[in-house]
Parts: structure tokens; sequence; C-alpha cells
């Protein structure tokens, strides 16, 4: 019996120590989709292209604090600080040449 509750202790334990969510949202320049914007989440070394449609979404972030680096050629690049404390943090930004 008592190893039960050790084994589930440690499953409990482990899958606090473990949690991630998704960081996603939109890439936008004046309310248009930036097609294939790159977004990268620095500290993880973390990079990807958004869709045609703007839209992004990176899978596994572990929760903490990140700074995500969004850029596309013949705009300015954008950083902006997220706390991802949650299953699904979302960040939508807005370019500007």
């Amino acid at each position: 019996m008592k190893t039960i509750y050790l084994v589930a202790f440690l499953l409990v334990c482990c899958s606090a120590f473990s949690q991630s969510g998704i960081v996603k949202g939109t890439v936008t320049d004046n309310g248009s989709p930036v097609p294939y914007a790159n977004i990268t989440v620095a500290s993880l070394k973390q990079s990807l292209s958004a869709d045609a449609d703007g839209y992004y979404e990176i899978k596994n972030v572990p929760y903490g604090n990140y700074e995500v680096i969004i850029s596309y050629v013949g705009f300015k690049t954008v950083r902006r600080k997220i706390d991802v404390d949650k299953p699904e943090t979302t960040l939508n930004i807005s370019l500007m040449a």
C-alpha cells in the first residue's frame, strides 16, 4: 500500500515540475497578416516561421518568463516579454516598417 502512495506522489510531483504551454498568435501589419514572419524564443533557442496567414504556434514551452523576438525583412524587429504560466498564452504582434 505504501508503494502505491509513493508512486502516486512521484507522478504528481513530476507532472507539476514539467508543465509546459503553447505560445500562439498572429503577426500582422496594419491588420493584414505577415506571412512567414520569424518568431524566436531566445533563451530556449526555439525558432519557427508563421504560416501564410501570419499564424504561429510554439508548443511545449516550459512555464516561465521569456523574450519573444519577431522579425521579417523590411520591418522593425519586435521584442516582447511573456510569462508562460498557463496551458495557452496568446501573443499577437503588429509589425511596423
